[in-house]
């Protein structure tokens, strides 16, 4: 199979990436390991995705789905006391729960829908000789695709035909996530977005379509094996130590999946080639606190798309400003994450919270 480019990982970045690429005309592949059966971490979408999802051609897709609307975030964070911020008045309306599996199908799907071939296939090798070729399994065999271009949106740990790329990361956080059918009625419970600390990590809780609610307990990974929590190594211990908000926002819920998985903030020491690119969180990842996951990916496809099409007009120079823009983005997010953890105060000698203070010291120049 001979495409013009491989987008390896059909995420909401590889899938925007795709989109825009495949309506300008570019014979693109889209290879996706799975077929989105499995759980996949929620997130609450903030209304100014809706823009972006605009410039896709996917709101009315998007619109048309089961949504839950979010109407807001409510913090406990820096003092005891909760409090809100809603998305009233918000131009874009309010934000959006995400069935996040769900999510990242329709946007595969609308990239296939625009003309990208949706392979269901986990990579092994990626070499490149005059052009690169890509071999993958999928339910039928290995198949082999050749393209001119390559772009990588696997995530930060890649796929085993190419190793993770060097990645300055600024923290250990881990995330121990779970997703919680609700056995109440649906108006029994809070549809914003909670988000609590604690004295050695923080809570994330928000309800997903489907009568659930997603639940996240954030900590460094050397934390999460000492102290305390040294004998709670499953999800369901960790809630049994849930804070207040968290611990009521959770009840009448029972757990059905679990996962762990690194959640710190990294940039990739080389983001792009003459003949490769890096997206979402191949190229970077957030701390989740930021709220800007699914936001960042998106963007990242569509700027990486447009550095793809202009690369044969000033060759370099498109590559060099994508890999400048993703620098400058990161620096932002940085002194976002010094600003926003530094609101907590209440746990001087925690150790979770000394690192962050230590961090936004260094960052303070940036």
């Amino acid at each position: 199979m001979v495409k013009d480019a491989i987008v390896v990982g059909g995420g909401p970045a590889g899938s925007a990436c795709a989109i825009v690429l495949a309506r300008a005309g570019v014979e693109v592949a889209l290879i996706e390991a799975s077929h989105y059966e499995t759980f996949r971490v929620g997130e609450t979408l903030p209304p100014a995705a809706r823009p972006l999802l605009e410039r896709l051609d996917v709101w009315e897709r998007f619109a048309q789905d089961a949504l839950q609307s979010a109407p807001g975030i409510v913090s406990v964070w820096g003092r005891e006391t909760p409090y809100n911020n809603d998305f009233l008045f918000n131009p874009f309306g309010p934000g959006w729960h995400l069935d996040r599996a769900r999510f990242d199908h329709l946007m595969a799907a609308a990239a296939n829908a625009a003309g990208a071939s949706l392979i269901t296939a986990r990579v092994g090798m990626a070499t490149y000789k005059q052009a690169w070729n890509v071999e993958a399994t999928t339910g039928a065999g290995t198949i082999k695709i050749s393209a001119d271009f390559l772009i990588d949106a696997a995530g930060r740990r890649g796929w085993p035909g190419r190793r993770a790329y060097p990645r300055r990361a600024y923290d250990r956080l881990i995330a121990f996530a779970g997703i919680f059918d609700n056995s109440r009625s649906e108006y029994d419970f809070d549809r914003r977005t909670l988000i609590e600390a604690v004295s050695d990590g923080w809570w994330y809780c928000a309800p997903v379509p489907g009568k659930r609610m997603v639940a996240v307990f954030f900590t460094d990974s050397d934390l999460a094996v000492a102290g305390r929590r040294a004998s709670a190594r499953r999800l369901e211990d960790l809630v049994a130590l849930a804070p207040v908000h968290t611990a009521r926002r959770l009840r009448g819920f029972r757990l059905t999946h679990s996962l762990t998985f690194p959640a710190n903030g990294s940039i990739a020491e080389q983001i792009c080639g003459e003949d490769w690119i890096a997206i979402g969180d191949a190229a970077r990842t957030f701390d989740p606190l930021s709220s800007q996951g699914i936001m960042h990916a998106l963007e990242s496809g569509l700027a990486a798309a447009r550095a793809i099409l202009q690369r044969g007009l000033e060759r370099g120079r498109a590559m060099t400003d994508y890999r400048c823009r993703s620098e400058r983005t990161f620096e932002s997010y940085l002194k976002g994450y010094a600003y926003h953890y530094g609101q907590e105060s209440r746990w001087p000698a925690a150790e979770f919270w000394r690192r962050r203070r230590s961090f936004a010291s260094v960052t303070a120049g940036l």
